[in-house]
C-alpha cells in the first residue's frame, strides 16, 4: 500500500481523501491518482497537505517517501545494523 503514514495522519486529523481534496482545492480524482501512484505529488500539493494536516515540513520524507513506499520494519532494522 502506498502512503500508509500519510493516510494514518489523515485519520488522526479526521480527513478522508474527498475532504482533504476539498481543503487543498484539488479535484478528488486528481488527489486519488496521487495516492495510487499514477502521478507523483508535486511540491505545492505536498506543502498544502502538510499545512492542512499539521505536518512539519521537516517530516515530508516520512509522509511522502520516494515512490510512496516507506521502509518496512525489516529494512529499517537492516539499515540500523549497517550503520552500527
Amino acid at each position: 500500500m502506498l502512503y500508509v503514514t500519510l493516510k494514518s495522519k489523515m485519520v488522526l486529523e479526521n480527513y478522508n481523501q474527498k475532504e482533504l481534496a476539498a481543503a487543498i482545492n484539488m479535484n478528488p480524482p486528481t488527489l486519488s491518482s496521487r495516492f495510487h501512484g499514477t502521478y507523483p505529488f508535486d511540491m505545492d500539493t505536498v506543502y498544502a497537505i502538510c499545512d492542512t494536516l499539521n505536518i512539519a515540513y521537516t517530516d515530508i520524507p516520512i509522509y511522502f517517501p520516494k515512490g510512496g513506499k516507506g521502509l518496512t520494519q525489516a529494512q529499517k532494522e537492516q539499515k540500523l545494523i549497517k550503520l552500527g
